[in-house]
């Protein structure tokens, strides 16, 4: 085999990324945008020693699960990866990816629980990052493509929010109007970096940032006027002057507003501030956590940590029914608002610490606390070594192990596995309908309990 070679194949399963896995004699290839069953005709783009990438040049046999994708944008931006399954063949691979994650690398075997799908596919993003730069001279504000930094124009994301694209809108009028540049990452010139957008459908507030290469944002009161117009609840600029590939720095300041925007959460309240993490998905954010507190079976008698806590979503829902809730948090504002919203929803019960979540639990285990539970929450990496070996030491009764990376979840599972649990149950939820990211929870029980 070699590159432009022309065959006929049939799809046989899916890639990590969605994309559809073909043999051609003995060699796996796999084809973007191919769906189960398909029968195609590929032309090899690339060939590795054990694999090869092709292009879908003709779709012989179409699959009943081809849909017609919503967004212009599609296969250009490196936003969504599945518009063109639906959203049953869309659950279907995003289950069975876990399953197989956990099967393959973990060597686990547990029951499978049936995947908790969105009600609303369109629409859902609370969160919205868009770069802005230059391109053929002129300024364009989109999203990136996939795996470049090469922005692509949207008019209008189906996942954002109707307010988001008007918030754009604004900026960009700004910027023309007064002559702001927009950021040139080859040369670090320009201001206008990014534009975000938060929003709670809850309470209906929401907060506008614009990131520029700048110590001051000019013509502020312009911008006001704009946004104020828009009723954006509150807006902010953030400073980051670096030439790195991080959206935001250090630096926050309020234009307008208190800076925050409130939404609701498990029948709680939470302060947003700019910078902190907040689950991205709200209504799926809160199916999510009522089945890992479900499985956790948590009473009052019971001290529960939550590690990776965020601004304490999760902790907070625990802290309802638990008697102690720690949470540890590596980033400082996150665990600001943390203690703010235990405040406000008057749960006096937990504690919020602020650093590694290994080192931190290192130091609670020296000082001999002990947990009944423990949720984990990690980033796509997955939990540190030393950060399992310490879950072990606190010996908890269950552990509820919330992941974004079904790769990395089945490493820690074989871990906790050999070492005195047992997986009881694992259940993938659909966090960001479209793309190929899929969320799990998993619970595990102490074996000599």
């Amino acid at each position: 085999m070699k590159k432009n070679d022309v065959f006929d194949c049939v799809c046989s399963g899916y890639g990590a990324d969605g994309e559809g896995i073909c043999r051609v004699g003995d060699m796996v290839v796999f084809v973007p945008g191919a769906l189960v069953g398909e029968k195609l005709n590929i032309k090899i783009v690339k060939v590795a020693s054990s694999y090869a990438y092709g292009r879908i040049e003709e779709i012989l046999s179409p699959s009943g699960e081809r849909v017609e994708s919503v967004c212009g944008a599609f296969k250009r931006c490196g936003g969504c990866d599945l518009l063109h399954m639906s959203y049953d063949e869309q659950m279907r691979f995003k289950s069975e990816r876990m399953k197989d994650c956990i099967e393959r690398i973990g060597k686990v075997e547990t029951k499978i629980l049936p995947i908790i799908g969105a009600e609303s596919v369109t629409g859902y993003r609370n969160k919205v990052q868009l770069p802005v730069g230059i391109s053929g001279g002129k300024t364009v504000c989109g999203y990136y493509a996939g795996r470049t930094h090469e922005i692509v124009e949207n008019g209008g994301c189906f996942t954002g929010s109707e307010i988001s694209e008007k918030v754009k809108e604004a900026v960009l009028d700004w910027m023309e109007e007064y002559s702001i540049s927009a950021y040139d990452e080859t040369s670090g010139s320009g201001t206008v970096r990014h534009i975000i957008v938060r929003t709670s459908e809850i309470t209906g507030q929401s907060m506008a940032v614009i990131v520029i290469n700048k110590k001051n944002l000019p013509e502020k009161d312009a911008l006001c006027e704009k946004l104020k117009a828009l009723e954006i609840t509150t807006a902010l600029y953030n400073i980051n002057t670096k030439k790195t590939n991080v959206i935001t720095g250090d630096k926050t300041v309020i234009l307008y507003g208190s800076g925050e925007i409130e939404d609701e959460l498990c029948g709680l309240k939470f302060m947003i501030s700019p910078l902190c993490f907040y689950q991205i998905n709200r209504a799926q954010a809160q199916r999510l956590y009522e089945a890992a507190l479900s499985g956790a079976e948590i009473t009052r008698e019971d001290t529960v940590f939550d590690l990776y806590c965020g601004i304490g979503t999760i902790s907070l829902a625990a802290a309802k029914y638990a008697g102690q809730v720690v949470g540890v948090e590596i980033n400082e504002e996150s665990v600001l608002q943390a203690r703010k919203n235990a405040k406000i929803n008057g749960l006096s019960n937990t504690e919020f610490y602020c650093g590694d979540a290994g080192k931190v639990t290192a130091e609670l285990y020296r000082q001999g606390k002990k947990a009944d539970v423990i949720i984990v929450d990690p980033p796509r990496k997955g939990c540190s070594e030393d950060l399992l070996e310490l879950i072990i030491k606190l010996s908890p009764k269950r552990v509820v192990y919330v992941s974004c990376n079904p790769a990395t979840l089945a490493r820690d599972l074989k871990f906790l596995e050999g070492n005195g649990y047992k997986t009881k149950n694992a259940r993938a939820v659909d966090m960001f309908p479209g793309t190929c990211h899929v969320e799990t929870v998993v619970l595990l029980q102490r074996q000599n309990t």
